[in-house]
């Protein structure tokens, strides 16, 4: 899978990066790349570095007041946003599609995803493929704990959260995996757990691409290739593990 976003520029905001005599800033400029079947790949930068935009050019995600340019390739060929819908699935940061009086077992079973796969899919089949969802996500132990409410009422934890919104988007085996900052408000053991989830994913042969934030160095390994964005630009891309990353500072 290759998938290859390159401009976006957006006239709604102004003066924080390099303006053209029209008023319009480059948030993104010539930023190319590609991600492979059965790796992870990981867009990291700081805040405004242009990861959250390169997410949603890449999952097609309109974006009001942004004129954009380039193309995203799958397998060499451009793909339109039905066929996106169709191979790739987005897990979003806020998990707002968990339904909080549910266990997780019927979350999943509720997902607007079974609802996709009603055609072709007997009722048994769809109970087997929540089964196969829950062992996949390490979600067992607890499949019949209430999700609870925040600050009201006691559940399940928020790493267990996280892999309930994956098993959610997993249901019809998307081919593409986009998650943007999976590991967020986790602590280094349950972050790990998370990624843990998705190099299962990727040994099934998915593409998965990710824009995350702050990972931990055992996270950080995790990844099989990392994308640094700065300022709107790609710095490098490559694999994660044997680079040497050095930061310096003026002061």
């Amino acid at each position: 899978m290759q998938l290859c976003p390159l401009k976006s520029r957006n006239p709604s905001n102004f003066g924080k990066r390099q303006k053209n005599m029209t008023g319009t800033k480059a948030v993104l400029q010539n930023v190319s790349g590609f991600a492979l079947p059965g790796e992870i790949l990981a867009i990291m930068g700081g805040s405004g570095a242009g990861k959250t935009t390169l997410l949603n050019i890449l999952t097609n995600n309109k974006q009001e007041g942004v004129r954009q340019s380039g193309m995203v390739l799958v397998n060499g060929d451009e793909v339109d946003e039905t066929t996106l819908r169709r191979i790739a699935t987005f897990v979003q940061q806020v998990c707002g599609r968990i339904l909080w009086h549910f266990d997780g077992e019927r979350t999943i079973a509720f997902s607007r995803q079974v609802f996709r796969m009603e055609r072709g899919y007997t009722r048994a089949q769809r109970r087997q493929r929540v089964e196969e969802v829950i062992t996949e996500m390490n979600l067992v132990d607890c499949q019949t704990t209430l999700i609870g409410i925040p600050n009201r009422t006691k559940g399940i934890s928020v790493g267990e959260k996280k892999r309930l919104a994956f098993a959610c988007e997993v249901l019809t085996d998307p081919s593409i995996l986009f998650c943007d900052e999976p590991t967020s408000g986790l602590d280094s053991f349950m972050a790990q757990q998370v990624v843990t989830c998705l190099l299962r994913l990727a040994a099934q042969g998915k593409t998965i691409v990710t824009a995350i934030h702050q990972p931990s160095a055992e996270v950080f390994q995790m990844f099989h290739k990392v994308c640094f964005m700065a300022n709107g630009r790609s710095a490098f891309h490559g694999r994660a593990s044997g680079n040497f990353i050095l930061f310096g500072s003026n002061q």
